[in-house]
């Protein structure tokens, strides 16, 4: 009886955590999808880049998306 009610509340554990998880990555995934202002576009190397310049100070750092995604 014990080992019953055991293997139920892990049950119950694994469906929460799978429940959390599916959450925290549905909350990333929308919040990267987010516009940014100050989006700029230069020719460089013949190719155009969108950039963002932000903040001040060093060092720089510098975001790469390889993926074709566009900063809209």
């Amino acid at each position: 009886m014990r080992e019953k009610a055991m293997r139920g509340a892990m049950l119950r554990i694994r469906r929460s955590s799978r429940i959390v998880a599916t959450l925290l990555v549905t909350i990333l995934a929308v919040g990267g999808c987010a516009s940014m202002d100050g989006v700029a576009t230069s020719v460089l190397a013949a190719r155009r880049v969108e950039h963002i310049v932000a903040g001040k100070g060093l060092p720089a750092v510098v975001f790469e998306n390889g993926l074709g995604g566009r900063l809209e």
